[in-house]
This record gives C-alpha cells, sequence and structure tokens, in this order.
C-alpha cells in the first residue's frame, strides 16, 4: 500500500466526520467502539477468502440491531480500525455501521503486529474525541505482540491497569496470546481465543 489516504477514501468514500458531529449534540448516553483488526500478513488467507468480510458483515448486522433497539436512550458510535506494524489508522465510522468494509489484500497493511502501539492509539483518539463516553476497544488479531517499542508495551500495561470504569479492553487471538495477555493484566474474561483459522473466527467470535 503506498498511500493511507488512498486506504481511507476507498473503504469510506463518504466523510466520516457527519456522525460524530451528529452524536455531539445529543444530550443521550453515548457508546463507543472501536474494532482493531489485524491486517497483517499472516491474515492474508482470511481476507482471500473473504471470511473477514463475512464476519465483519455479521457483525454490522448485530450492532445495527442493537444500537436501533437501544436508540432511544444512547447513542452509537463505531470507529473500524486496521493495524500491523504500522501506525493505526482510522477509516470508517458512524453511528449505526451503515456499510461493511470491503476487505482486501491490497489494502491492507504489512510486517509485524503492534497490538500494544495500536491499543493506546485507539484508547488515546477515542478517549479525546468522546471524554464522556462510555469506550470499549475490541482487538481482533491471528498472533502475539511482536512489534510495539518498549514504552508503548509499558503505556498498554498501565492503561490495562487503569481503565476507568468507562473504558473496556477486549481481544479474540490465538490461545497462544493468552499467556502474554496476562502478564500485562488482562483479564482472561475479556479475551476470546481463536485459532487463526475460517471455522473458529465464524464460529467463536
Amino acid at each position: 500500500m503506498s498511500n493511507k489516504k488512498s486506504l481511507i477514501e476507498a473503504l469510506n468514500p463518504v466523510t466520516s466526520t457527519a456522525a460524530s458531529k451528529a452524536v455531539e449534540s445529543s444530550t443521550k448516553p453515548l457508546n463507543v467502539m472501536v474494532v482493531l483488526f489485524d491486517m497483517s500478513s499472516s491474515m492474508d488467507h482470511l481476507y482471500n477468502s473473504g471470511a473477514v468480510n463475512k464476519f465483519w458483515s455479521d457483525q454490522v448486522t448485530n450492532i445495527k440491531k442493537q444500537a436501533w433497539l437501544y436508540r432511544e436512550s444512547q447513542d452509537t458510535l463505531v470507529y473500524v480500525a486496521g493495524f500491523s506494524s504500522a501506525l493505526t489508522e482510522f477509516f470508517m465510522d458512524g453511528p449505526y455501521v451503515a456499510e461493511a468494509l470491503p476487505f482486501t489484500v491490497q489494502q491492507r497493511y504489512r510486517n509485524g503486529t503492534r497490538l500494544c502501539g495500536s491499543v493506546n492509539t485507539a484508547v488515546q483518539r477515542a478517549a479525546t474525541a468522546h471524554p464522556t463516553a462510555s469506550i470499549l476497544v475490541l482487538t481482533i488479531t491471528d498472533g502475539e505482540e511482536n512489534a510495539s517499542s518498549p514504552e508503548e508495551v509499558a503505556r498498554f500495561r498501565t492503561i490495562v491497569s487503569s481503565p476507568g470504569h468507562l473504558l473496556t479492553l477486549a481481544f479474540a487471538g490465538p490461545s497462544s496470546a493468552l499467556a502474554q495477555l496476562a502478564r500485562w493484566g488482562v483479564s482472561r474474561g475479556n479475551v476470546t481465543t481463536w485459532e487463526g483459522d475460517e471455522k473458529t473466527l465464524t464460529t467463536s467470535l
């Protein structure tokens, strides 16, 4: 991928500021969900097969149903981001997640898994944009952290140990990542395991 702006425009041809502006004027409680997708090369087979598209399309349906069900009492804003060893890049948001994302190999990053740094970025950006919102950050990866700096790992551990009552961190990753996440203080109850294959992507998450 040569241009991050091209990625954003390709996946979200309509500017994503309208949804954020709409909730700014609302007096209802705001729930913000940030979904971080691992876009490293080890996920190639899942993108090539269409499994990630199918998984996210199903999640969009569920999120839209929940947002509609509670629309009178709360607002829902969803951000989606991709990460590998590159900086987290947000490329879609919307109050009810109007479209499933057309993930393709050509539009993805490569290299390692910068899990800690990406979660840090997601938390910081969501909390800055929506300081009074309840925030859920869900990270979906098929591997373990291998690209964040020591400073990013330390910051991640601080966030995990003191998330505050408005922040929830959740992870979907392979069983091999459980020990690593546990060392950093992530509760087992906040981790869903899947094994990096199409079957467990659709049945476990």
